[in-house]
């Protein structure tokens, strides 16, 4: 997850939200992405304080580069439940999930693709098609 790695300070994910700010993109969060983010924090990164995401997030607001979706409740039968309210908050706007270790949306990304229209990329992939 770039955001955690924006608050670890760790790359590439880190770079990811620059690039995010200095083009025009945004991210999208809602509150079951937010509690998502929260709970990875609290499990695997204790000693980071809480403020931090929000700070991140009222960060992005300000700069208009967060956005956040009215998501439907509905079951995505091709994805993993663990990654399904993810595909369904990219969904509204054709979006872009960036993620490098997620087995499952990397290796069922042109099934994602196709069917929800939300493309899946590495930090390294999304950087890429940024360059200038």
């Amino acid at each position: 997850m770039v955001w955690i790695q924006r608050l670890t300070g760790d790359e590439p994910g880190s770079s990811v939200i620059d690039t995010i700010k200095k083009k025009c993109d945004s991210i999208i969060v809602n509150d079951e992405i937010l509690e998502a983010y929260s709970r990875t924090l609290q499990m695997h990164y204790p000693f980071i304080p809480p403020y931090l995401s929000r700070l991140l997030l009222t960060e992005l607001l300000v700069m208009q580069k967060a956005v956040s979706p009215k998501v439907l409740q509905e079951n995505l039968k091709d994805v993993h439940r663990k990654d399904g309210y993810l595909v369904k908050a990219a969904r509204p706007y054709h979006g872009v999930l960036i993620t490098e270790d997620n087995g499952d949306l990397l290796s069922k990304r042109h099934l994602i693709e196709r069917n929800h229209k939300v493309k899946v990329l590495t930090p390294k992939e999304y950087k890429a098609t940024k360059a200038e």
